[in-house]
């Protein structure tokens, strides 16, 4: 199932390593493995009401990962 999230993670990775000025970058697996450990890549996995979609983020990681870098 990770495969047909490639082009998604791809732009998630770009995203983090651009806005945290990662060193190494992140890789792909990574987001992988983190998506796998929340959602076992299911859109809408049982159990958690609070978070949503594969990477189960709450409204709470949303706002933080929108906000400016300083």
């Amino acid at each position: 199932n990770s495969d047909k999230y490639d082009e998604i993670i791809a732009v998630w990775c770009d995203y983090f390593n651009k806005k945290f000025n990662t060193h190494p970058p992140l890789g792909p697996n990574i987001i992988k493995a983190l998506i796998a450990s929340e959602s076992d890549f299911r859109v809408d996995p049982p159990g958690n009401l609070r978070a949503t979609g594969i990477a189960q983020i709450t409204t709470e990681t949303l706002k933080a990962l929108q906000e400016k870098p300083r």
